[in-house]
C-alpha cells in the first residue's frame, strides 16, 4: 500500500511538472498531451491557393479556447490497452485497405470492398505499437476518447474540426504548415512519396491512370521519406506546436459532422441526420493537394480504413485554468 501511494503522488508530481511545461499524461497508458494556447486565426484557404477546393471558404476569424491535444496520433499501442480493457470486438466487416484493392476514389467505402481478414491488429502491412492505430472507424475513436474520459475523470474527447486547423497550421499561414514548397513534406509528413511509388504497384499505375485522365493533382510528391505505409510517431519534426504527424502518417477523425461551411468557432458541428464525418491532415498515401492545411475531407463513420486513425483533445476545468494563469 505505502509503495502504491509513493508511486501514485510520484505520478501526479511529474504529471504536475509536465503540464507546467506544456506537456502531461493523465496516465500510465495515456496519450502525451499538448497544451495548446487560446487564440484566433483564420481558417481555410484563400482563393488564390493552388489547388483549393470550394469548400476552404469564404474565410473568417476563428476563436479558439484554450485546449490540450495529443502530441502525436494515437499509437496501436494505446489503442491496445483501451480493446483490452472494454473487451472491444474486432468490426465484423473487417478494414477497408487502400493501395491493395482496385478502389482510388475512397471517401465513399462500399461493404464489398472491406478486408474481412484485417483489422487494427491485423493489418495489411506491418507496424509496431509505435506505429499510430488504424483499421479503426470514427466511432471506434469517439469511444476511445469517450473510455479516456472515464478512466482519468478528464474532459477527453475528438477535437473540432477548427480546433484541429489551429492546432496544425501552430501560428503558420502558408500552404502547409512547413512552406509553400511541396517537396519539403518529407521532413514534416510521411506522404505519397518515391518509396511508396517503388513499393506499391498498385498505388503507383492507379495514380498513373489518373494522370493520363487528366487529374494532375494525384500525384507523388518527389521527396524520399524512406516509409512505405505508416510510420512510427515523432518520426519526423513537429510542427510550431510541438505537435507531430499532424500533416499525413493518417488521416485524423474530428468530432464534427460533415457540412460545406466552415465553422464559425472552435465547437464541432453535429446533426441527428449525419452520414459524413470530417477527416483531416492526409496520409501516407495522399499527394500535395491533401496536404495543404486547409484541406478538408470526409468518410463514413463506421468504416475502418488503414489510412485514418485519430488524436484525442481535452478541455481543461476553470481549476486548471486559474492554475495555469497563476490565480
Amino acid at each position: 500500500m505505502y509503495r502504491r501511494l509513493t508511486w501514485l503522488l510520484g505520478a501526479c508530481l511529474l504529471s504536475a511538472v509536465a503540464a507546467a511545461a506544456g506537456r502531461f499524461e493523465d496516465c500510465r497508458a495515456c496519450p502525451r498531451m499538448v497544451v495548446i494556447p487560446g487564440g484566433t486565426f483564420t481558417m481555410g484557404s484563400p482563393e488564390s491557393e493552388p489547388e483549393r477546393k470550394k469548400f476552404e471558404g469564404p474565410r473568417s476569424g476563428v476563436r479558439i479556447a484554450a485546449f490540450a491535444i495529443g502530441e502525436t496520433e494515437v499509437t496501436r499501442g494505446q489503442y491496445a490497452v483501451f480493446a483490452r480493457d472494454t473487451g472491444r470486438p474486432d468490426p465484423a466487416g473487417g478494414c477497408f485497405n487502400f493501395g491493395f484493392n482496385a478502389v482510388f476514389d475512397s471517401s465513399d467505402v462500399d461493404p464489398d470492398v472491406m478486408d474481412a481478414r484485417t483489422s487494427w491488429h491485423a493489418h495489411s502491412f506491418a507496424q509496431t505499437d509505435e506505429h499510430p492505430v488504424t483499421c479503426v472507424s470514427w466511432q471506434d475513436a469517439r469511444d476511445y476518447a469517450a473510455w479516456l474520459a472515464r478512466r482519468t475523470g478528464k474532459a477527453y474527447r475528438l477535437p473540432s474540426e477548427s480546433e484541429w486547423e489551429y492546432a496544425a497550421r501552430g501560428g503558420s499561414k502558408s500552404i502547409f504548415i512547413w512552406g509553400t514548397d511541396e517537396t519539403g513534406a518529407c521532413r514534416h509528413a510521411n506522404v505519397a512519396d518515391a518509396t511508396l511509388r517503388r513499393e506499391n504497384a498498385n498505388v503507383k499505375k492507379q495514380t498513373e491512370d489518373a494522370q493520363r485522365a487528366g487529374y494532375s493533382a494525384v500525384r507523388f510528391v518527389e521527396c524520399e521519406d524512406g516509409v512505405t505505409y505508416t510510420a512510427a510517431v515523432r518520426g519526423r519534426q513537429p510542427n510550431a506546436f510541438g505537435l507531430y504527424d499532424v500533416i499525413g502518417n493518417v488521416w485524423e477523425y474530428v468530432a464534427d459532422c460533415w457540412q460545406e461551411a466552415l465553422p464559425e468557432n472552435g465547437a464541432a458541428h453535429d446533426a441527428t441526420d449525419c452520414v459524413y464525418r470530417r477527416v483531416r491532415g492526409g496520409s501516407w498515401n495522399d499527394a500535395p493537394a491533401e496536404l495543404r492545411s486547409a484541406r478538408r475531407s470526409r468518410v463514413k463513420p463506421d468504416v475502418p480504413r488503414n489510412d485514418a486513425g485519430f488524436r484525442v483533445a481535452r478541455d481543461f476545468t476553470v481549476g486548471e485554468v486559474n492554475a495555469r494563469a497563476g490565480k
